[in-house]
């Protein structure tokens, strides 16, 4: 799995989105030997990436799965020593039904979490 990041990245680069879709998939879905560490440093922008290229397919449903671990991931973080860059997403799609997430409607088509 050791370099399954790095490659779904040089598929999007040269214009490929539908090879890194299948690389972060396999990112995210093969078990793997020391997993714990690559998923410590590239599992949040996995669901990111995964999130962003599937909205941009059309694919409402697992953009908003894979937004939603993403998210779950950043709100898991809170108190610990990461990187806060990021304290709001806005999503295009629909919240995901889960009793546990707060949400704030700003407008039809915007939503934050």
């Amino acid at each position: 799995m050791c370099g399954l990041f790095e490659l779904a990245e040089a598929f999007e680069q040269t214009g490929q989105p539908d090879s890194a879709l299948a690389a972060y998939e396999t990112l995210v879905t093969q078990p793997a030997p020391f997993r714990i560490w690559t998923d410590a440093r590239g599992l949040a922008p996995t669901f990111q990436r995964l999130g962003e290229l599937y909205e941009a397919k059309g694919d409402r449903a697992r953009a908003r799965d894979y937004y939603g671990r993403f998210v779950d991931l950043w709100r898991g973080a809170a108190g610990r020593c990461f990187n806060r860059e990021i304290t709001t997403v806005t999503l295009s799609v629909p919240p995901r039904s889960n009793a546990s997430c707060t949400s704030r409607r700003h407008d039809s088509s915007d939503e934050r979490i």
